[in-house]
């Protein structure tokens, strides 16, 4: 998901367009910790590995390795 800010600025000639574009990330649903999780304790992948496997999530490797790490730290999902 991509939010778009979109300012104008009317100056007496020109008219300015400012786009920013900020990407969202959506979080994690339960499913996707759950499927991290049994990736990583019975496959033994890594993050990149795993985010290989789901293009289309659009996950960012900082959030599957919090994922893993909280994971590894607790063998629970419930705190992720």
């Amino acid at each position: 998901m991509f939010i778009i800010y979109i300012f104008f600025a009317n100056n007496d000639v020109t008219c300015y367009v400012i786009v920013f574009v900020q990407h969202c990330v959506d979080a994690f649903s339960i499913e996707d910790e759950h499927t991290i999780k049994v990736l990583r304790e019975q496959k033994l992948y890594g993050a990149t590995k795993i985010l290989r496997m789901f293009p289309n999530k659009n996950w960012m490797l900082s959030g599957v390795k919090t994922v893993l790490s909280k994971t590894d730290a607790t063998s629970s999902v419930k705190h992720c």
